[in-house]
């Protein structure tokens, strides 16, 4: 791994825009570059909050690309176990957001 941990953000919804990807932006350790989310404009807007950040139209496509140490899963609650094997199967560290209710 680098020196700096590189995050991928596996779903971009209210949750992860106005909790996670803030959070991840104040850490000196580790910095947000590639998002997934099934829907378009949640994952660009993501994506052009932070810098270098690149949006992936699918899971499989954003861990092929291997630019990433370690995941933050955040997408639905019906698709979290599902993202989260999925990184684990790529050998990516992993963080299961816990269920929130909307805000």
């Amino acid at each position: 791994m680098s020196a700096t941990v590189l995050l991928g953000l596996l779903g971009c919804g209210p949750v992860a825009r106005r909790y996670i990807v803030p959070a991840i932006g104040r850490l000196t350790s580790a910095r947000l570059t590639a998002v997934f989310d099934d829907l378009p404009e949640p994952r660009q807007s993501v994506a052009r909050s932070a810098s270098g950040c690149r949006a992936f139209d699918s899971v499989d496509a954003m861990l092929a690309a291997r630019v990433v140490d370690g995941v933050v899963v955040a997408g639905p609650i019906e698709s979290r176990a599902s993202l989260t094997v999925r990184a684990l199967g790529a050998g990516l560290l992993g963080g299961l957001v816990m269920p929130f209710r909307d805000l």
